[in-house]
């Protein structure tokens, strides 16, 4: 800014704008204002600025001589209309003037307008269901509650709820029959019972496993209890482990030291069986002989009349 050029410029601006307003400029001992300095001066610019005219400049020399209404109404008017931001612009001129960086800002500016518009109508929460609701629907079936035992009466014949008999396992717990009904996925509790000094009972062990195993998928639970060991005593939980470790079988096995199971045969011999519905605990079959064969057939009787 400390160029000749506009060193030149700043007195010849100054004489105008004092011109415009009506004032004179003020004069000192140490300035001279005479016509013949002025004259001076300003050949001096045209020196320094042999170039630039009025027109360069933008500026309309006639139309700002004082004491003119009109070019002061003028430049009032302009500068009323740039201040407040309405000047007319025309969009094409406008574009055409934009750089490709400015141009880009502006198209993006548009679209976010758009958009932003799409988000508000997606953000929006969506009307209120206000459908009555029919409180007459029936509540969906979630099955027996099994979470209690059903109460009695109990009985010991076929059809009769059994009692909540007690066995215990491999570690010497509790295993009752609540505790059998509410294992996942079980309709029926198959309840074979034996006797460890039974050689034909060995001998079935593995049908039995085969049975048990394609079974379970379809909601059948097998538990082993045995009545007595290779001594005729009631079988306790050191019993059913050596069993165990004999024949590995692919279900439970539970001991039955009280003999809980004798009451529900007329004479106990070597092997027996219940089956037991899971939901209402009520004895569906009751068999004095236990084959594998005739076990398995009596199951999927049921479970085809329970499909029905």
């Amino acid at each position: 800014m400390s160029s000749p050029i506009y060193k030149g410029l700043c007195p010849l601006l100054t004489v105008i704008v004092l011109s415009m307003s009506g004032c004179e400029p003020e004069t000192n001992e140490a300035q001279d204002a005479t016509p013949s300095s002025m004259a001076a001066d300003v050949q001096m610019m045209d020196g320094l600025l042999p170039d630039v005219t009025s027109a360069d400049l933008g500026l309309n020399l006639d139309a700002m001589a004082i004491g003119d209404p009109a070019a002061d109404a003028g430049a009032a008017g302009d500068s009323s209309r740039q201040s407040s931001g309405d000047v007319a612009v025309d969009l094409e001129d406008r574009d055409s003037a934009l750089t490709p960086d400015v141009q880009m800002l502006a198209d993006s500016a548009v679209e976010m307008d758009a958009l932003g518009g799409g988000l508000d109508s997606h953000l929006s929460p969506p009307d209120a269901d206000l459908t009555p609701i029919d409180v007459n629907v029936p509540a969906p079936d979630v099955g027996v509650d099994r979470s209690q035992y059903p109460e009695g009466p109990y009985g010991l014949a076929l059809g009769d709820v059994i009692v909540d008999l007690e066995f215990i396992g491999l570690n010497a717990a509790p295993y009752r029959l609540s505790d059998m009904r509410q294992e996942p996925n079980t309709d029926l509790i198959a309840l074979p019972v034996l006797v460890m000094w039974c050689p034909t009972c060995a001998r079935q062990m593995p049908a039995l496993g085969v049975m048990a195993q394609d079974l379970r998928e379809e909601g059948v639970l097998t538990v082993l209890s045995i009545f007595e060991n290779d001594r005729f005593a009631p079988a306790n939980h050191r019993d059913i482990g050596l069993y165990h470790r004999e024949h590995n079988p692919p279900f439970a096995l539970v001991a039955d030291p009280n003999q809980v199971m004798a009451p529900y045969f007329e004479s106990f011999g070597r092997q027996k069986y219940l089956l037991i519905d899971a939901d209402s605990m009520e004895i569906v079959r009751i068999s004095e002989s236990l084959m594998v064969p005739d076990l398995e057939a009596q199951i999927r009787a049921w479970l085809a009349a329970e499909r029905e």
